[in-house]
């Protein structure tokens, strides 16, 4: 009897057991359906579903197989559900990497390489070049109808070659075209609006025609899955186009466009700074110091702000502010060159605008004088009028001459600047363009961790870069010290953001730290070392040279 009541509870131990991870494998496989579908409208909602699934799961009672499909699933999830990326997806994608090479399965293999990539991509600060090679090993190994699969592989790429130390535009522009025709046949709409959308802003700051096309089409698809964020989006690339190209009528068209959805879905209120800036090429001041006014025209750390602040008081004829602002966007824009360099430049564009003032006033008194000789034609009857208009042609032909000899002066000195800011004009240029950026200013504290988790490596350098030289000025070169005393660029860029106002959370976001405790530890080490009793009084100290 005691030998079948055993038997009996080994057969019910099995048969449980056997149940228990068929339903694992049913929650395993359930997550892997919600996560292998294109992006819609439901796609946030599946991810979440698929996390919730597998974070019920005890892991401790999965199978090798399962625990590394697991793995490549919960960071497929986490990815999706714009969670912070760090060690602990390394670790689970690695262990999902080295399963699958022993026990190959091509399709979650590929995955796994993919999602390595990834990983490494916002882990990785050295600028190695491993998450490409992820990419492309995960790439290779995909079949060619998975499009849905390859559409991802080749969007991840194109991005990385974006990126400041892989920047081959050939390249970008190959990987993301080869993105477009995956997910169009995978049916990816969203993906494909994305796509269009980054090409679009891409050959916007060339000016090639081929912004148009991609633009458009992704201002289309948007329209048909009432994307409104893309829509606006892609409408300021056209406006940003056209406003570039001199044709600010249409340049007014599209940012109207863009500003027709509303503000939640504008990208740091662009649309309000592509009507003012249209709106001035078209000569109406008033609508475009409105709507300066709705972007924020008195913002002293924002280059747009600055640039819409002396266009606007250039054209009400306000020179003196204008030169002023003029100096502020200098500051702002080239804090890498010297002082005396910003001067000349600044200079010599003055005695242009007032060469310019000088020539019209000569025009205007050239036509006075052939006006007042027709006058003095019709009244030589009268003597005396005759004489009066004849001492006054003198009088105005020896304004005449002064003005000619000024004017002729003012020539000379001008081409000699000319000649002698060339090179300074260029090394500006070549500044400028390194430094410029889009849809970056001091949002606030919860829009910008919202935004750092879907952000590309080369939109937080410029971030950091910009606030960096920020900082800098803003505390009398307190960056340049800190340099001088031997602190690493990464922990400059630490102080420079903990400076800047932003968290610890955010800050380890940007800088790709542990948590938020990893940062204010950093922090700390770094401040005893340069022997300052707190935060505060580090930047006191450093910033007054003490």
């Amino acid at each position: 009897m005691k030998s079948l009541l055993s038997i009996f509870a080994v057969f019910i131990t099995v048969i449980v057991g056997c149940d228990r991870y068929t339903a694992l494998d049913r929650r395993i496989a359930t997550a892997d359906s919600l996560l292998c579908v294109p992006d819609s409208d439901e796609n946030c909602r599946n991810a979440e579903k698929a996390e919730a699934i597998l974070s019920a799961i005890n892991i401790d009672s999965l199978s090798d197989r399962d625990l590394a499909l697991y793995s490549l699933l919960m960071v497929n999830a986490r990815t999706k559900n714009l969670r912070q990326i760090g060690n602990g997806d390394d670790s689970m994608i690695t262990s999902a990497v080295n399963y699958f090479e022993k026990h190959p399965e091509a399709n979650y293999l590929a995955r796994s390489y993919l999602y390595k990539g990834f990983v490494k991509d916002y882990i990785d600060t050295t600028g190695s070049g491993e998450p490409l090679d992820w990419y492309l090993k995960g790439l290779n190994l995909l079949d060619s109808t998975d499009c849905q699969w390859r559409g991802y592989a080749h969007i991840r790429i194109a991005r990385y070659y974006a990126s400041n130390a892989f920047v081959d535009s050939v390249k970008m522009i190959s990987h993301m075209r080869s993105a477009i025709d995956n997910y169009e046949k995978s049916g990816d709409i969203l993906k494909v609006e994305v796509c269009c959308s980054n090409l679009g802003s891409y050959y916007c700051t060339s000016l090639n025609d081929s912004c148009l096309f991609y633009a458009n089409r992704a201002i289309e698809l948007s329209r048909a899955i009432h994307d409104d964020y893309y829509y606006s989006l892609s409408n300021c690339t056209l406006s940003a186009y056209y406003c570039n190209i001199g044709d600010n009528n249409k340049g007014n068209y599209y940012a109207k466009a863009a500003a027709s959805v509303g503000e939640q879905y504008f990208t740091a209120k662009q649309p309000y700074y592509y009507l003012a800036c249209s709106f001035l090429g078209i000569g109406r001041v008033d609508s475009a110091r409105y709507y300066a006014e709705k972007f924020g025209i008195d913002n002293p750390y924002n280059a747009q702000s600055l640039n819409l602040k002396y266009l606007l008081q250039k054209k009400e004829g306000h020179t003196t502010d204008a030169l002023t602002t003029m100096e502020e966007i200098y500051r702002f824009r080239t804090k890498q060159l010297e002082g005396n360099l910003q001067r000349n430049m600044m200079l010599a564009e003055l005695r242009h605008e007032k060469q310019k003032v000088e020539n019209e006033m000569l025009a205007k008194t050239n036509e006075s004088i052939r006006r007042l000789l027709i006058f003095v034609i019709i009244g030589t009857v009268l003597l005396l009028t005759a004489l009066s208009a004849w001492l006054l042609i003198l009088r105005q032909r020896k304004r005449v001459g002064a003005l000619e000899k000024k004017n002729a002066d003012l020539n000379q000195q001008y081409e000699t600047e000319k000649k002698a800011t060339t090179e300074i004009i260029r090394r500006y240029d070549a500044v400028l363009s390194e430094i410029e950026f889009k849809g970056i200013q001091r949002s606030e504290e919860n829009e910008l961790a919202m935004r750092l988790p879907i952000m590309t490596s080369q939109q937080k350098r410029k971030i950091i870069d910009v606030i960096r030289n920020f900082m800098n000025v803003k505390y009398n070169g307190l960056i340049d010290r800190l340099k001088s005393e031997g602190l690493s660029d990464r922990n400059i860029e630490l102080i420079s953001l903990k400076a800047y106002g932003l968290s610890s959370k955010t800050i380890a976001a940007m800088l790709g730290y542990k948590d938020a405790e990893s940062v204010y530890v950093t922090i700390s080490r770094v401040v005893k070392r340069l022997g300052a009793n707190s935060f505060n009084h580090l930047l006191e100290k450093f910033s007054e040279g003490v």
